[in-house]
């Protein structure tokens, strides 16, 4: 097989990342009942569409998927060792707060300072079935507290003013209209 036939075989696995504006991102998930197969290829799909994309963080709903499962990846694919998987996430604690720039996949093109905790303790279970139970601070945080907020159904979007949300749902609906989205 011709390394452009694997690149085109890759490409096909990959998912598109659903934007702003689809129902399926404004709705809570389906919480993970049974960590079979078929999810484990969603997660090795996910991985690869989060690379691609160059994101830190993805969230099953930003796929199309409504399942509460959430990948970090802090290296952009680069150290095997910062990527995990998150399934039914749940913030059990939150403390100190501070407000820094956030992009998202599925919001592209913006960048919203968005306030987050600082320091988390959250809840999960593993790909394997097993319990988390972790505290997690700054940056990773930051980014689990952003995909915890897509499997609630909320955006960066949905996390700035009302006026500047506005403003953004007017700008965005304009890039749709111009098919530019």
């Amino acid at each position: 097989m011709t390394l452009k036939n694997i690149i085109v075989q890759m490409e096909q696995t990959l998912y598109e990342i659903i934007k702003y504006g689809e129902t399926v991102l404004h709705q809570p998930v389906e919480p993970v009942h049974q960590i079979d197969q078929s999810i484990i290829d969603i997660i090795y799909r996910m991985k690869a569409t989060m690379i691609k994309a160059m994101g830190v963080g993805l969230a099953a709903n930003q796929v199309g998927l409504p399942l509460s499962v959430a990948l970090i990846d802090t290296s952009l694919g680069e150290d095997e060792k910062e990527f995990f998987v998150l399934i039914n996430p749940i913030i059990k604690e939150s403390h100190g707060s501070e407000i820094d720039e956030e992009g998202c996949l599925s919001v592209p093109g913006y960048s919203l300072k968005i306030p987050r905790n600082i320091s988390i303790f959250v809840t999960a279970i593993d790909p394997q079935g097993h319990p988390v139970e972790r505290e997690y601070n700054g940056f990773l945080a930051r980014v689990i507290q952003h995909e915890v907020d897509h499997l609630s159904g909320r955006t960066i979007v949905d996390r700035v003013s009302p006026l500047k949300r506005r403003v953004l749902k007017r700008e965005i609906e304009k890039r749709i209209n111009n098919d530019e989205w």
